[in-house]
């Protein structure tokens, strides 16, 4: 893939990132080739690799969409997720410096910060780095690429479903702070899962509240229509 190519790629997984494109929304190679003024070949090669990534989904004569993942897809990808971002800081424990620990430390500030302002994207860009720099020490580079991809997905669960913010957990980035300075890499990793781990069953929820909101929408259109029948 070309260096520009490539560049429009990122670019194309931040609009669904920074919830700029919603979950389900409908895209075309013509929108986007207008929107980042090339031709739609660079777009045909973008768009095959989100749909491999799992990304988006080709439906047959109706489009291009950002997929809507199922309560077991989002299920399974926190677990992953958990499992490989809590090997990272196993790793990390062992290798991390003070300034490490200063700039992780400044990130956990930074997002609380942002929380109570109610800034939830600005947020969720922090959180990025602050889980991308435990990944940066942990220096197994494979590793950090796999969880990148991991990620992406798990980020679009936030942008597109509610969850509370962070404060109720015991699994804070603070406290994946404190463990990391202390530097035993069984807790760092349990830390980690606890901290990945919480906000899965609040994304369910909120997956389930929606779907059973919909269904009663379509309880109350066929009961409608089944009024108007009777007339």
């Amino acid at each position: 893939m070309k260096t520009k190519t490539k560049e429009i790629l990122e670019e194309v997984k931040a609009l669904l990132l920074n919830g700029r494109l919603q979950s389900g929304e409908k895209l075309t190679e013509e929108e986007l080739a207008s929107r980042f003024n090339v031709s739609r070949t660079p777009i045909r090669e973008i768009l095959k690799s989100l749909e491999q990534e799992g990304l988006i989904e080709t439906r047959r004569k109706r489009g291009i969409f950002f997929r809507r993942f199922t309560q077991k897809e989002v299920e399974e990808v926190f677990d992953v997720r958990s499992v490989l971002e809590g090997f990272a800081a196993k790793l990390a424990a062992t290798r991390i410096k003070k300034r490490d620990i200063e700039q992780l430390g400044r990130y956990s500030r930074r997002y609380m910060e942002e929380q109570k302002k109610g800034n939830r994207r600005k947020a969720e860009f922090v959180d990025r780095l602050f889980h991308e720099k435990i990944l940066e020490i942990s220096g197994n580079t494979y590793l950090s690429k796999i969880v990148k991809k991991v990620r992406m997905i798990n980020t679009s669960f936030y942008l597109h479903h509610d969850y509370p913010p962070e404060d109720p957990t015991p699994y804070s980035h603070e406290r994946i702070v404190e463990v990391l300075k202390a530097g035993v890499p069984e807790e760092c990793e349990r830390v980690v899962q606890g901290h990945i781990q919480w906000p899965k069953e609040e994304i369910l929820k909120s997956m389930k509240k929606s779907e059973d909101t919909n269904k009663e929408k379509r309880r109350g259109v066929r009961k409608k229509k089944d009024e108007k029948i009777k007339f």
